[in-house]
């Protein structure tokens, strides 16, 4: 709940240091450390690992159902690791990156096997129903209440209990190589900027020599 979080302390997520180097009170990974970690982790059982990155685009439900379905069955057939060690990046937007953070979530609770079919149980109907009886009328309220946002999220939860995890749980196992890492990038709806949502340091992504920034990272 981004509206619980004071300004100044969210603004702390996204400051660097003048030679860009990442705090160490920050929250955010490495991104160089998290390969060398990943590689490590796969050299174990796969001595010349297979590097995968995935990029999964939208489509609502029926985006989410296909990546999440497409990823189990990879991982079912793959070897002789599972897929989930070779990749080391999951990136996209939209319904993809739901299936996508499915799978990856479900990964790091040690569940084997995902049932793609709890991403397409209906979680829009109490999105309708916030967005016409909360936030419309909303606009005019003093006070803070909740949105569509949560009510999607709850409904999430409910469908399948690792869609309740957070990105700061998965950090962790991101920094030993356990678990690819996540790169949501929708578009800022303002001036059309990608923002990157990530466990991971994602300056190099975003700083450039001309004045336009063409992402920002939350």
């Amino acid at each position: 709940e981004l509206r619980d979080i004071e300004p100044v302390k969210l603004a702390g997520y996204a400051r660097k240091t003048a030679n860009g180097s990442v705090p160490q009170n920050h929250a955010l990974l490495s991104d160089e450390n998290a390969l060398n970690a990943w590689h490590a982790h796969v050299a174990a059982c796969a001595p010349k690992p297979k590097l995968v990155l995935i990029m999964t685009s939208g489509g609502g439900i029926r985006a989410a159902v296909w990546t999440a379905a497409v990823l189990e069955q990879l991982h079912q057939v793959s070897a002789p690791c599972a897929l989930r060690d070779h990749i080391r990046v999951v990136t996209g937007a939209s319904g993809g990156m739901v299936g996508a953070g499915y799978y990856v979530a479900a990964r790091a609770e040690g569940i084997s096997n995902i049932d793609p079919n709890v991403v397409a149980i209906d979680s829009l109907d109490d999105v309708a129903k916030y967005l016409a009886l909360r936030d419309i009328p909303g606009q005019f309220a003093p006070w803070r209440f909740r949105d569509r946002g949560w009510a999607l999220e709850k409904r999430w939860r409910e469908n399948a209990r690792p869609m309740a995890t957070r990105f700061d749980s998965l950090r962790s196992k991101e920094q030993s190589g356990e678990i690819p890492s996540l790169i949501f990038s929708p578009s800022s709806l303002d001036d059309g900027r990608r923002l990157l949502v990530s466990n991971l340091h994602l300056s190099a992504l975003t700083n450039h020599r001309n004045f336009s920034v063409s992402a920002v990272q939350f």
